[in-house]
């Protein structure tokens, strides 16, 4: 399974922001994190 999330309103540039900074970024393969 894949990753899918929209990026339409500043809400969902946050919550994506917030994923990536907190390291916790679904779309990176575990092997790189």
């Amino acid at each position: 399974e894949g990753f899918w999330q929209c990026m339409d309103t500043l809400r969902d540039k946050i919550y994506l922001n917030e994923l990536w900074e907190e390291g916790n970024a679904p779309w990176v393969p575990n092997s790189i994190r």
